[in-house]
């Protein structure tokens, strides 16, 4: 399988500033990331802070090479619940390595996938559906949060930080429901409030 390959960078951005009416004021430090955005990266994770500036880790996929015509592709595998399940893992097992979520977080969210239904089970829901972001939380579970709908959407970074801060907004629409399901259970499991909505 031709998996994605990333190329990393550390950058500085300025630091979230503190407003006179209370809170924190992420406009400079989304303006400066949402340049980077443009160019394809993404944050992986906040470092440090040095004065004014944060030190934050970015990255981008690197253009994928052709497959080999040598090599047969693999079938996918029947399970698809399984692989599905087995994917969601790896990801989350990637989180914890980079520390972006705590053990904790990496147990409850290990216990909610194996506990899930298989698909081929669940009842089907027929339909179109909304997804709403009523809450992506602030810090930096925002901007993870950000990140998790570009990764959804495709949008670029600046239209998906004002789906955040926009809030109850509809990042995803017309969808049916095992797509906004599992946009739903993404971004909650990062810390986010997001409901379903039938668009019957």
């Amino acid at each position: 399988m031709n998996e994605p390959r990333y190329e990393y960078k550390t950058v500085m951005v300025p630091k979230p500033s503190a407003k006179w009416t209370g809170g924190l004021d992420y406009r400079k430090r989304d303006r400066e990331l949402g340049k980077y955005g443009a160019q394809g990266w993404e944050v992986v994770q906040f470092r440090a802070t040095f004065g004014h500036k944060e030190q934050v880790e970015l990255r981008r996929m690197l253009p994928r090479t052709p497959a080999d015509p040598n090599v047969p592709t693999p079938q996918a595998p029947d399970e698809t619940h399984s692989s599905s399940s087995i994917d969601q893992l790896a990801k989350l097992a990637e989180l914890l390595d980079r520390d972006l979520i705590t053990r904790d977080e990496f147990d409850r969210q290990k216990q909610r996938i194996l506990e899930s239904p298989n698909e081929s089970t669940r009842p089907r829901s027929s339909g179109l559906y909304a997804v709403v972001l009523d809450d992506p939380g602030a810090g930096v579970t925002r901007i993870r949060v950000i990140t998790a709908i570009r990764s959804l959407t495709g949008m670029a970074f600046k239209p998906a930080a004002t789906v955040a801060d926009s809030t109850p907004s509809t990042f995803l629409s017309g969808v049916d429901h095992a797509t906004a399901a599992q946009a739903q259970e993404t971004l909650a499991g990062l810390g986010a409030t997001v409901r379903i909505v039938s668009l019957k």
